[in-house]
């Protein structure tokens, strides 16, 4: 399991002669956003060595794990990659419940409601028989949960110490957090 960030020619030299792999590729937002929650790994990166494995006779999946920082860019996300060529039938998505404070439930009603709306429309043009059709029901199952009001402080003491660590400014990256 990997962002793909590292693929160097020399692994991929190696990947690309066996025959039976499976590539479960770790990611979930586009641009800044990735590169803040998969850091350091870049967004063109990841589509670049996408498009590369998805030319390789491999299975390939890609893991989204849905949580505050991509809430409503996953969309964005599933978009991107849709049109780079992967299929709806290649995504999965766990969400994320701990720490809760990081849990997409801590969103404002009104992203909340802008979010079903978008994923409920994505569910209508969704053909049933692809994994993305699941992801987008189980989108919808969360969203319809109450919402949570956890305590906004360790998340912004959290996105501080990464800020620290990365060199980043998350309120750049995430504004809507900070709203």
């Amino acid at each position: 399991m990997s962002n793909i960030s590292l693929l160097t020619p020399k692994i991929y030299e190696k990947l690309q002669k066996l025959k039976n792999v499976h590539w479960i590729v770790s990611a979930e937002s586009t641009d800044e956003r990735f590169h803040y929650i998969r850091w350091p790994g870049k967004y063109q990166t990841l589509v670049n060595n996408m498009k590369k494995i998805q030319k390789l006779p491999h299975k390939v999946s890609i893991n989204m794990v849905w949580n505050i920082f991509c809430a409503e860019n996953i969309l964005d996300f599933i978009d991107s990659m849709m049109e780079n060529g992967v299929h709806p039938n290649q995504f999965i998505m766990n969400s994320l419940y701990h720490p809760p404070e990081q849990n997409v439930l801590n969103i404002t009603k009104t992203r909340r409601d802008r979010i079903l709306d978008k994923v409920r429309s994505r569910l209508k043009n969704t053909d049933k028989k692809f994994f993305l059709y699941k992801v987008y029901e189980e989108m919808v199952s969360i969203l319809e949960q109450p919402l949570l009001d956890t305590n906004k402080a360790v998340l912004y003491n959290t996105l501080k110490e990464q800020d620290r660590k990365k060199k980043l400014n998350s309120k750049e990256v995430f504004p809507e957090l900070y709203e």
